[in-house]
């Protein structure tokens, strides 16, 4: 097993160790580079959302669209409202951090905030424990 990298995602590593890692770059470069966290945390919304799929037993698309990915997860009633909104923010945001220089810190962290919230919830939903709410 990978050793933990981020506190906060961490949980994450028995599902998917790369989740950690996302996670834990997003973390890292949050000071130096809120554009490079937020588009770690775009990449960490996409995996999720692919790992959320594949729990579900729904069929990969070969080049799908995050949007398209969603909607499918929305509509099969794998997401539920309280996790799309968060998961479509990293998305709508990752893609603009990725296109142009923001350097918004307030930003980035309200996505960590949210990624984190994704996380419980995945871990809840998808792994051994539904009353999982995690540490502080």
């Amino acid at each position: 097993m990978t050793a933990s990298r981020s506190a906060n995602f961490a949980f994450l590593a028995v599902h998917d160790p790369e989740l950690d890692g996302l996670g834990a770059d997003a973390e890292r470069f949050f000071a130096l580079d809120p554009d490079i966290s937020v588009v770690r945390l775009r990449q960490f919304g996409e995996r999720l959302a692919q790992r959320a799929a594949a729990r579900r037993g729904l069929r990969a698309i070969p080049r799908e669209k995050q949007y398209d990915l969603l909607r499918r997860l929305e509509d099969g009633g794998v997401v539920p409202e309280s996790a799309s909104q968060p998961f479509h923010r990293l998305r709508t945001v990752g893609n603009a951090a990725a296109h142009e220089v923001q350097r918004n810190h307030g930003q980035a962290l309200a996505l960590l905030r949210d990624a984190r919230d994704l996380a419980v919830w995945f871990h809840a939903t998808f792994g051994s424990d539904p009353a999982f709410r995690g540490a502080p």
